[in-house]
């Protein structure tokens, strides 16, 4: 657990995402469509608890991407470490979760309530997925090159 092989791929799949998310969460905030926070009093009263602002919602997006890829790159197998490919019930739970957790990026509109999310400008959107996306294929490549040296 504590080999450098294993602290390697551990803070691959920790420095390289959290680089996308910084990334994502500066784009954001650099865009002209940014909307800063608008401080609330929460009081008891008011029965508001919580922020709504965009970078909260920005942030809490890419970061379950970060999770659901992290899922694959750190995944192994029963009982020697089989290929992904053969776990049918995982590689669909890990598409789907992807997939909604693309959506979910372009539709934040249709959840405010429910997540507490702010409505995010489409273009904005789509180049944090692209940035994120960069950062954990990235993250992935290395883990791969790594573990193949590692098999090697």
């Amino acid at each position: 657990m504590l080999s450098l092989r294993n602290q390697f791929v551990y803070w691959t799949n920790v420095i390289i995402p959290a680089a996308g998310i910084i990334a994502s969460y500066f784009f954001l905030t650099t865009s002209p469509l940014y909307v800063p926070n608008q401080k609330r009093v929460v009081t008891m009263e008011s029965g508001y608890v919580g922020l709504k602002c965009q970078a909260q919602t920005v942030v809490f997006l890419v970061l379950n991407l970060a999770y659901i890829v992290n899922s694959f790159t750190s995944f192994t197998s029963k009982p020697y470490r089989e290929p992904i490919y053969k776990n049918i019930p995982l590689i669909v739970t890990i598409t789907g979760n992807l997939i909604a957790g693309i959506v979910i990026f372009f539709y934040t509109d249709q959840f405010p309530k429910t997540f507490a999310f702010v409505s995010i400008p489409q273009f904005e959107a789509g180049m944090m997925i692209l940035i994120m996306g960069g950062a954990l294929l990235l993250a992935l490549i290395i883990v791969e090159v790594f573990k193949r040296k590692k098999a090697d």
